[in-house]
């Protein structure tokens, strides 16, 4: 075995060659200590031994060559069913009681199992992890993740492969759980408690507001009671949403829209129509800057109105570029956001993902959603066009938007859910399921964290035809005949 011509390899590789293979009657297992030695899924004709000094070495069978260095997995052995598998795999039970392995990296499946991470890691040299990263193994089902203690969460995803670069979903959720932790790290104990009633909604919330001991009353979890609707089922969201939703009616008098985009714009006339209306502004982006800080999602009308500042392009005070003399209302709305979200926390996002950060997804979205199966014929990871999902896309596409909004709220039970949620929809595994089939975080085994995303998953059962299908879509969302008859409101 030829020398390191190198200082590192020195550094990682024994000095001297490894015992040269012995053949005939000197059988190169006497070589193996007495616990024995075993390494899975060495290619065939190898095997693992230890030299007289308790070193790990290799041996070529098919050469009769000996080596220190692991030859890499070629597929003609199989690995161990409890070996730990790489990073952002899982094993998964079928309907039938088949095992097979879900690549979250890839987005794939296959009946065979991979490599363990440490042989993978050998295998494509992917280095050491990023500093303050760390690789963990779930208990119990070998299924491996990926630790950032620099953001204090948890992901599939290999940092060392660079997935962000092109996956954009990947990349934007990334950086909401960044921006997600460092609001953790700002929140106050205790709730912020809020008691107001609908029919006086924007009185009262802003009374509230106007009498803050502090800001960093804001910083606590917002609890609300409406004294008129004390049966609210979800008063926090309700009361965010029924108070914008007045600020934002024209009637009011502070917003428009605007008649060339139908987005809206500061009303110019609220300085003269509205008393104290540069608070009231200041209260409006205080709003914003509540709920995104606590994770709240809102209508993002007022985005494009945010997002020069946001992104860095127009954050001057003394901007003259704004026409329509209503620089006085942007920079209260501003300085209300800011009174919870730092001046640069947006600083590379697009107004897409800006807009996607404040009001989440809405709708289901081909190139968000996976949409592999695990039928037999497409196990292995097969690109193949599927039929059913085909005409699932189809029959949405050619939906309105109204009745594409019911679908996805069937899918996820919310109006809206946040980007960080990963929505999948899939073929049925087998021909069992009859109906259009929900099921929510219940596959999902990396431990649960605060952000830990849910899943939200529909199946898709084999189909007779294109009408078939719609015809039990339209059913389940409109009639709403998948609900167990069992469950309240």
């Amino acid at each position: 075995m030829p020398e390191s011509s190198t200082k590192a390899r020195h550094d990682r590789e024994p000095s001297s060659s490894p015992p040269k293979h012995v053949s005939g009657s000197q059988d190169p297992r006497t070589q193996l200590n007495p616990m024995g030695v075993h390494e899975e899924g060495l290619p065939r004709g190898w095997e693992i031994a230890l030299d007289s000094k308790g070193r790990k070495y290799y041996i070529d069978h098919n050469t009769g060559t000996t080596t220190w260095t692991r030859p890499p997995y070629d597929g003609s052995s199989a690995y161990p069913e409890d070996s730990p598998l790489p990073a952002g795999w899982v094993c998964r039970i079928d309907s039938k009681g088949r095992k097979y392995y879900v690549d979250h990296n890839t987005r794939t499946t296959t009946w065979i199992h991979p490599p363990p991470f440490d042989v993978v890691e050998e295998i494509e040299g992917l280095g050491p992890l990023p500093p303050g990263w760390e690789i963990r193994v779930v208990p119990g089902k070998m299924s491996t993740y990926f630790v950032d203690h620099n953001t204090r969460t948890t992901t599939w995803e290999d940092p060392r492969r660079k997935l962000d670069v092109t996956d954009p979903f990947s990349k934007l959720r990334r950086k909401v759980l960044y921006l997600n932790s460092r609001h953790r790290l700002k929140l106050q104990p205790g709730v912020f408690e809020i008691r107001v009633k609908k029919s006086r909604i924007v009185q009262d919330s802003f009374s509230i507001f106007s009498k803050l001991r502090s800001l960093a009353d804001l910083r606590r979890r917002p609890s609300v009671v409406f004294e008129d609707d004390l049966m609210c089922r979800n008063p926090v969201n309700t009361w965010l949403d029924l108070l914008l939703d007045t600020f934002f009616h024209p009637d009011l008098g502070f917003f428009l829209p605007d008649g060339s985009t139908g987005q809206l714009k500061i009303n110019p006339s609220s300085s003269t129509t509205i008393p104290d209306y540069l608070n009231y502004f200041k209260f409006i982006g205080q709003l914003h800057g509540l709920a995104i800080f606590h994770g709240y999602l809102l209508d993002p009308k007022l985005v494009p109105l945010f997002y020069p500042s946001l992104c860095g392009t127009s954050d001057n005070p003394k901007d003259t570029s704004d026409t329509t003399n209503t620089s006085k209302q942007r920079h209260s709305l501003l300085d209300g956001f800011y009174d919870l979200i730092g001046r640069r926390s947006f600083i590379g996002y697009s107004q897409a993902e800006v807009e996607q950060v404040f009001g989440g997804i809405t709708v289901l979205e081909k190139d968000r959603c996976s949409t592999y199966t695990i039928a037999d014929e497409t196990i292995e990871g097969s690109s193949e066009p599927d039929i059913h999902l085909e005409w699932f896309w189809a029959i949405t596409k050619s939906w309105t938007p109204e009745r594409q909004h019911a679908l996805f709220v069937f899918l996820t039970g919310l109006e809206r859910v946040p980007v960080t949620d990963q929505i999948k929809v899939m073929k049925a595994p087998d021909g069992d399921i009859q109906r259009v089939t929900i099921l929510g975080n219940t596959e999902r085994s990396v431990p649960r964290k605060y952000d830990d995303a849910p899943e939200h998953i529909l199946f898709i059962p084999p189909f007779n035809s294109y009408e078939e299908m719609e015809n039990c879509l339209i059913s389940s969302i409109v009639d709403c005949s998948w609900r167990d008859p069992d469950t309240t409101e």
